[in-house]
This record gives C-alpha cells, sequence and structure tokens, in this order.
C-alpha cells in the first residue's frame, strides 16, 4: 500500500473537534492558577485580573473504593465431650492465594 504525500495529523483547513466546557457549577474542584506576584523583568507588582483567561476542564474517571471484607474464622468445642469445632468458610468466600 503506498503512502499518503500528507502530512500525519490534522491537515489544513480541517475543522477541530472539542468536547464542550462543562458549567462551572457542575464542576467538582476549581483550581485558580495565578500568576507570579511579582514582575520578573522589573521586580514591580503584577495586577490579576479579576476573571480567568482560559478555562481547561480534564474529565476524570472517579476513582472506585476499594471494599475489604473480612472473614474471621472461630473454633469452638463441645461442653460434654471436648471435641474442637471451627467455623468454615463460605462456599461464595473466595480462595486466598
Amino acid at each position: 500500500m503506498p503512502r499518503s504525500r500528507n502530512k500525519v495529523g490534522a491537515q489544513p483547513g480541517h475543522t477541530g473537534h472539542k468536547r464542550p466546557l462543562a458549567e462551572l457549577s457542575d464542576t467538582d474542584k476549581i483550581i485558580e492558577c495565578k500568576p507570579q506576584a511579582c514582575c520578573s523583568a522589573c521586580h514591580h507588582h503584577i495586577n490579576v485580573n479579576e476573571q480567568c483567561s482560559r478555562r481547561h476542564q480534564v474529565f476524570d474517571l472517579p476513582k472506585v473504593p476499594l471494599e475489604i471484607i473480612e472473614y474471621q474464622i472461630f473454633h469452638g468445642h463441645c461442653e460434654y465431650c471436648n471435641a474442637t469445632y471451627k467455623g468454615e468458610l463460605p462456599e461464595s468466600a473466595p480462595k486466598a492465594k
């Protein structure tokens, strides 16, 4: 199969596809990324705009909470003949590896 003469990636004139930004009320956390306090050229104070210049959103899958189940196995003995017995894991319990 011959290679195309086009470069890899979006070609000139291609309309991009972007995910629309979620409403601010729907976000779980907002992190304000403000510039440094002083100008690195003249060392004077930087006045930060009240409204953000650009919004960048990251959509993360929620972490699944880890569930730890402990099966406690008890031993016992007969009051009459002193024979010992122990509880058994249910069939549904995964076996240790």
